[in-house]
């Protein structure tokens, strides 16, 4: 016999809700103390809320809403109430609850299958209005622990229930990828946990979780990250993928083209042999051009030696030939040792020959001439004889000469002054090549390389740098 209620409103339609033998629903409902969440409780609770004859329709009309309140009658306080944690055997009481009052096989099923729907869209209710209200963005996930008996616990076999806000989705996409990875690691790390719990949980009471005719098949592949919700609903069915599956697909969307790979057998020993001759080539070649680079930086400083030594020589014979020409109206001396003032003389001019190369220039296909080889003396304004410059447009000689080595009151400067007190005076062109050639950096390991004492190149690089500054 079927249990009638007659709730004293004609048309009201909530059906009774099926139950084990002696559970109910009684003629009576069953006290607020004793109701619990499950299709009975809620059909009771309705049964002591009423559905307001005195005013008829209301109840038809907002139907929905008051069996969704009917939920969150026995929701209340749920998530702050202190009973987290789970009886023996792994289950909640609500849960044995609910089973204890519905029948077994098909009809229990379909009755929990139900009731779980009729709660995913309360809860997904409860989102939306609080995003509406707030401004905020709320995404809830839910797998349930069941599946269909034999289903492997792996993430390729579970679906998650979301919740989104549709507007959300479709004006960020930017967050699509955030979002396709949050469901997937759920699914990963807490849906293949939630199933093996229950499955575990399952055991422990000897329950049969096997079907000889089951055969499950992994979820479908799909390209599109955010699954396509019914329409007007902000309900999303994301299908779980094989681990690393998603990470794959964004890969290769990252990467326009693939690269060929080329496969190369062990046994082709001629590919192999060719392979290593190459690399050996190539590294030989790299040591190659870094000898030629040293050997040219070794040939810039053999033309800056030999140019300094050609305008020596120059200057040598220039003064011999004027010591030989010179008139004596008394009587012929034999040479002798140069004073002093000669000394200083001599250093005052090669103080006035300019120390630097002219401009490079690649059409030039001989040497400067020595106008003091020639057979006649030079004028008294004639220029003197210079370095020739470097063959090799990138060394520091191929620079711009400029003429400025005395005073603008024609005594010698501060570096000839030193040359001279030191004799040095066949090494000054030497050295004027070195502080116009090379940066002051370089100074003290060329001026050695002319066999200059250390402590006389350092104090040489002071009277340089004192006459650079007072020049600039």
């Amino acid at each position: 016999m079927v249990f009638r209620y007659d709730w004293g409103i004609q048309g009201i339609d909530i059906p009774v809700p099926p139950s084990r033998e002696g559970m109910g629903p009684f003629r009576h409902p069953l006290g607020w103390d004793r109701l619990r969440f499950g299709p009975l409780g809620l059909y009771d609770l309705r049964r002591r809320l009423g559905v307001h004859p005195s005013e008829p329709g209301v109840f038809q009309d907002y139907r929905a809403r008051f069996l969704t309140a009917d939920i969150a009658w026995f929701a209340g306080g749920a998530s702050t109430d202190n009973h987290h944690t789970p009886a023996t055997g792994g289950f909640f009481p609500e849960f044995d609850a609910m089973r204890q009052s519905l029948p077994t096989r098909m009809v229990g099923n379909e009755a929990r299958k139900a009731l779980n729907e009729r709660l995913r869209h309360a809860v997904f209710d409860l989102a939306t209005l609080w995003d509406r209200t707030f401004g905020g963005t709320t995404m809830v996930l839910h797998v349930d622990g069941t599946t269909v008996p034999g289903t492997p616990a792996e993430p390729q076999y579970l679906r998650a229930s979301t919740c989104l806000p549709p507007d959300f989705v479709d004006s960020h996409e930017g967050s699509h990828v955030a979002i396709a990875r949050i469901a997937q690691l759920f699914l990963e790390g807490i849906g293949v946990p939630t199933v093996q719990q229950w499955a575990a949980n399952a055991r422990a009471r000897d329950w049969l979780l096997t079907q000889p005719t089951t055969r499950t098949t992994p979820n479908e592949s799909s390209p599109d990250l955010i699954p396509t919700p019914p329409a007007g609903s902000a309900h999303y069915k994301f299908f779980g993928r094989r681990v690393g599956e998603l990470e794959w697909m964004l890969a290769r969307e990252r990467t326009p083209a693939p690269i060929p790979i080329v496969f190369i057998p062990d046994n082709d020993e001629d590919v192999m042999d060719a392979i290593e001759r190459a690399a050996y080539a190539e590294a030989r070649a790299t040591e190659y051009l870094e000898q030629i680079h040293e050997l040219e930086q070794q040939v810039d400083i053999l033309i800056a030696r030999v140019a300094a030594a050609d305008s020596l020589s120059a200057d040598l014979q220039r003064q011999l030939l004027m010591a030989r020409r010179a008139p004596d109206p008394v009587r012929s001396t034999p040479p002798s040792t140069p004073s002093r003032s000669r000394m200083h003389a001599v250093a005052r001019s090669q103080s006035l020959h300019p120390s630097g190369p002219p401009p490079y220039s690649p059409s030039a296909n001989a040497r400067f001439p020595i106008p003091a080889a020639s057979l006649n003396p030079p004028s008294a304004d004639a220029q003197y004889p210079i370095p020739a410059p470097s063959l090799n447009p990138r060394s520091p000689l191929a620079a711009p000469f400029h003429a400025d080595e005395t005073r603008q009151d024609g005594q010698p400067d501060a570096l000839d002054s030193f040359i001279a007190a030191q004799n040095l005076q066949s090494l000054a062109v030497s050295i004027r090549l070195v502080i116009r050639g090379f940066s002051a950096a370089k100074w003290y390991e060329e001026l050695l390389r002319l066999n200059i004492p250390s402590p006389v190149v350092s104090r040489l690089i002071d009277a340089a740098v004192s006459l650079t500054a007072h020049r600039t």
